[in-house]
């Protein structure tokens, strides 16, 4: 029996081949080193680690802040598009509302003017 390979699947057996190919040796060095000095600025940030420079302490701070003023926008973001979108409900309500209400209207006003089998016609689709 033949085994077919899908394009993705070739692609990911290359890529398991190259690994780390498209990223530069001195990325990787980079990282290395910063991970036997004791880890990442990001470690430092959340293990709160006091020993640290007070340069480390002030870019963590800086980035503690950064950090809580992204998340108080995309918060107040969620907000009004929560509120947007309770709108837009209510809205729609509304018009389905509206719409049935305007259905009845047609239907007593074709009644008055004609017999049941006339408004069945006039609501049939055209051929």
């Amino acid at each position: 029996m033949e085994t077919i390979y899908l394009p993705s699947q070739n692609c990911l057996s290359r890529e398991a081949e190259n690994e780390g190919a498209a990223v530069p040796t001195t990325v990787d060095a980079n990282k290395r080193q910063r991970m036997r000095r004791g880890g990442t600025l990001m470690a430092a940030v959340f293990s709160g680690d006091a020993s640290a420079p007070d340069s480390d302490l002030r870019t963590s701070l800086q980035l503690n802040q950064k950090l809580q003023s992204v998340l108080e926008d995309t918060l107040y973001k969620n907000l009004t598009l929560k509120e947007n979108v309770d709108t837009l409900a209510d809205e729609v309500a509304q018009l389905k509302r509206a719409n049935s209400e305007l259905k009845i209207f047609v239907s007593s006003q074709c009644l008055e003017e004609n017999t049941p089998q006339e408004c069945c016609l006039l609501r049939s689709p055209p051929p």
